[in-house]
């Protein structure tokens, strides 16, 4: 997939509430901002699950 094509996607879906799912955890929160190099900001998060991080 092109990702200037998730660029536009996520360019679409500002102001959206959005769920991230990353290593640490799940996140639910409003996209406030997205850039061409897939940094995303969001707005209102809230933790939604936690992930242990091992050593």
């Amino acid at each position: 997939m092109d990702p200037s094509s998730d660029y536009h996607f996520l360019s679409q879906i500002l102001w959206k509430r959005v769920k991230l799912t990353l290593v640490c955890g799940v996140f639910e929160g409003v996209l406030q901002h997205v850039d061409p190099n897939k940094i995303v900001v969001l707005k209102k998060v809230e933790l939604l699950d936690e992930v242990e991080q091992g050593s």
